[in-house]
C-alpha cells in the first residue's frame, strides 16, 4: 500500500497535473473494479461458473480493462512497465560472479552485512511461514519450517553466484495465495456483527508451480507488457495490501480508537480484556511499528533493520508482561482458536468460496 501511494505522490510532485490525475484515476479504478468483481460470486446474476470465473480472475480482468482505458488518452504520457527488450544482465557483466577475484579485505568486510542479511532472511522466512500456517487458516498439512528455510538458503546461495536478486519469502503474496484457495463461511458475533472464517483451504502444489511458470512464460510477452501502465499495477498492489488486512487484529484494534465503545464488536479480546489495556497494547504495537518504519526509511541506520526486528521478540517476552497479565496477552496476541459454538451462523446462503 505504501509503495503504491508513494509512487502516486511522486507523480503529483514531479509530473504534470494531467499525468498525475490520470495515474491516480487508473490506480483507484483498478482497485475499485477488483473489489467489485470479487463480490460477484455473492450475487445471483449470471450462472455459478461465470460468477466464479469473474471473481477468481478479478485482478486480471480489471488490469486488462484499465489498460485498455488508458489507450483513450494517448496524449497523456503516463509511466509504462519498464521491461528490457533483451535477456541480459543489467550492466552487461558476465553472468557468473568469480569470487576468487575479490580482495580478501572486501570478503572480510562483507561478513558483518552478511550476518545481518542472514538474520533478516531467517526472520522474514519464519514470520511468513508462521502467518501462512496460522490456526485460523485451518490447514491440514503440517508446515515444513526447516525444509522451507533450507530450500530458501540454497536458492539464495545459487542466486549469489550469478549476482541475481535473492528469492525470499513474500509475505503479502503468500497470504493472498492462501486466501485465493480458501472457502469462507459467514458468521455473527454475539452482538450481531458479521464476519468471515476460513472453513478450509485447497492445499496443493499446482497453483504455486503454475503461477511461477506463468511468470517465466511472461518473458515471451515482453512486447505486450511494456505497454502496461504502472498506475494500473499500483491499483493491484493496493488491493493486495488491503485484502491481507482483513482479519488482522492489529488493524481491527486500531479501528477501535474511532468507534463508540458501546458499539465495539464482541470479539474475544473485547470481552475478556479491559478497554484501556487494549488501547495501551495497540499503542505499544503502533510505537514499535513506527520505530521499524523510521529505521527502514533512514539510509544511515537502515542496515540495522534486521537487529531491530530481532529485538521485537525479547520486547514481547520480557517487557510486555510487565504491563499485561498472561491471560490478557493470550487474547491480545490474537492466537486464540475461537470455537464455532459461541457464534451464530448467518445462513447457508452466506457461504462463499474465495
Amino acid at each position: 500500500i505504501y509503495e503504491a501511494v508513494h509512487q502516486l505522490y511522486i507523480e503529483f510532485r514531479d509530473s504534470t497535473n494531467d499525468i498525475a490525475f490520470l495515474s491516480t484515476m487508473l490506480a483507484l479504478s483498478t482497485l475499485f473494479f477488483i473489489l467489485v468483481f470479487r463480490q460477484v460470486k455473492k450475487t445471483v446474476y449470471g450462472f455459478p461458473l461465470l460468477r466464479t470465473i469473474v471473481a477468481d480472475f478479478a485482478p486480471v480482468i480489471s488490469l486488462a480493462m484499465m489498460t485498455g482505458f488508458s489507450v483513450i488518452f494517448p496524449e497523456v504520457h503516463i509511466k509504462k512497465l519498464n521491461v528490457p527488450s533483451r535477456f541480459e544482465t543489467t550492466k552487461g557483466r558476465d553472468w557468473y560472479i568469480d569470487l576468487s577475484d575479490s580482495d580478501i579485505k572486501l570478503v572480510l568486510a562483507c561478513i558483518g552485512p552478511a550476518l545481518l542479511a542472514t538474520l533478516l532472511v531467517f526472520l522474514d522466512q519464519n514470520i511468513t511461514s508462521r502467518l501462512v500456517n496460522s490456526n485460523k487458516h485451518r490447514l491440514r498439512k503440517r508446515g515444513g519450517f526447516h525444509l522451507d528455510l533450507l530450500v530458501t538458503g540454497l536458492l539464495i546461495g545459487g542466486c549469489s553466484f550469478f549476482g541475481l536478486p535473492w528469492l525470499v519469502a513474500a509475505t503479502v503474496r503468500s497470504l493472498t495465495h492462501v486466501y485465493s484457495l480458501s472457502t469462507t463461511r459467514g458468521l455473527k458475533l454475539e452482538d450481531g456483527t458479521p464476519y468471515n472464517i476460513i472453513e478450509h483451504v485447497r492445499e496443493n502444489r499446482l497453483t504455486g508451480f503454475a503461477s511461477h511458470l506463468l511468470i517465466g512464460i511472461s518473458l515471451l510477452a515482453v512486447k505486450i507488457l511494456k505497454h502496461m501502465p504502472m498506475p494500473v499495477l499500483y491499483g493491484v498492489f493496493l488491493y493486495m495490501g488491503i485484502s491481507t488486512m482483513e482479519g488482522n487484529t492489529f488493524f481491527d484494534r486500531i479501528k477501535l480508537f474511532f468507534i463508540q465503545p458501546t458499539e465495539y464488536p464482541q470479539t474475544e479480546y473485547v470481552k475478556n480484556v479491559r478497554i484501556l489495556k487494549i488501547h495501551i497494547f495497540t499503542l505499544l504495537q503502533l510505537l514499535l511499528f513506527v520505530a521499524l518504519w523510521v529505521v527502514k526509511s533512514t539510509d544511515t541506520i537502515a542496515v540495522s533493520f534486521p537487529v531491530v526486528i530481532a529485538l521485537l521478540a525479547p520486547i514481547r517476552l520480557f517487557l510486555f508482561p510487565r504491563f499485561f497479565t498472561q491471560d490478557e496477552l493470550r487474547y491480545l496476541d490474537g492466537d486464540e482458536e475461537e470455537g464455532e459454538s459461541s457464534h451464530e451462523e448467518i445462513s447457508n446462503e452466506t457461504i462463499i468460496e474465495k
